[in-house]
């Protein structure tokens, strides 16, 4: 790509992110937790899944267009493989990429955790490597667009076809929040047994189908086209903690 034509794409992308991130109201998924941080990092355990509600256009996108109240997922590290013991928690950030925040950082979020099941407590040091590798890489926004386009004409049953065959796997230098997580479960031994985006129910059967058909063949590829609701859906995901009901 010529120098100039890059530099174009880069200002429309940080014009795109800086419109993205603003705020546009409260929590899409009821309130707010009230307890502290520390009452419910007290029930947490390394690879716990966290799922967000936010507050920014993002979000709201997020939400909307996966028909889900959850618009970003993180991933819980725990404090003895942290770097910092108030840095516990991995997660893909649409400005800051892939970075370490603390549980406060999501103080003015509706939050949901989940946990695999499956996850053996030996296969914890291969997740908490995995994340921790991966600390510092840029978002991907530009496979966000590629599944927002797919979603948006999904309910098309034309162009929700040639939609889907345009799909390309993520850049694997980069990451989305839904794809770190799954591919680091993934990398301890848990899968997320969904196909391609086929875990909405909304999606139509014969464009569920043909996204089954044209799906990249490597393994784990799946995992890129997963969002973060589908955390919330998926078999062998049990509940810890619900900042709509409060602490169970």
């Amino acid at each position: 790509m010529p120098q100039f034509a890059r530099r174009v794409e880069q200002r429309f992308a940080r014009i795109l992110v800086d419109w993205l991130v603003g705020s546009v109201g409260p929590a899409t998924a009821a309130r707010p937790c009230a307890e502290a941080a520390a009452d419910i990092e007290a029930r947490l355990r390394p690879g716990d899944v966290i799922l967000v509600s936010g507050r920014s256009r993002f979000s709201r996108l997020v939400c909307r267009l996966t028909r889900s109240s959850w618009s970003h997922v993180a991933i819980y590290l725990g404090p003895h493989a942290a770097r910092d013991s108030n840095q516990t928690i991995v997660e893909a950030d649409i400005e800051a990429g892939v970075r370490l925040i603390g549980l406060t950082d999501l103080a003015d979020c509706a939050i949901q955790v989940v946990r695999a099941s499956r996850l053996p407590e030996t296969a914890r040091d291969a997740l908490a490597a995995y994340l921790l590798a991966r600390v510092g890489r840029p978002y991907d926004l530009a496979h966000v667009v590629r599944l927002a386009q797919v979603l948006v004409v999904a309910p098309l049953p034309v162009l929700g076809r040639l939609g889907v065959r345009g799909l390309r796997r993520a850049d694997p230098s980069r990451a989305i929040c839904s794809t770190l997580v799954a591919h680091a479960l993934s990398a301890a031994g848990v899968r997320a047994d969904v196909q391609p985006l086929m875990a909405q129910s909304w999606l139509p059967a014969g464009l569920a189908a043909t996204l089954a058909d044209t799906a990249p063949a490597p393994v784990d590829a799946d995992l890129d086209f997963i969002v973060p609701g589908d955390f919330a859906r998926l078999p062998g995901f049990e509940p810890v903690y619900d900042g709509r009901i409060g602490l169970r």
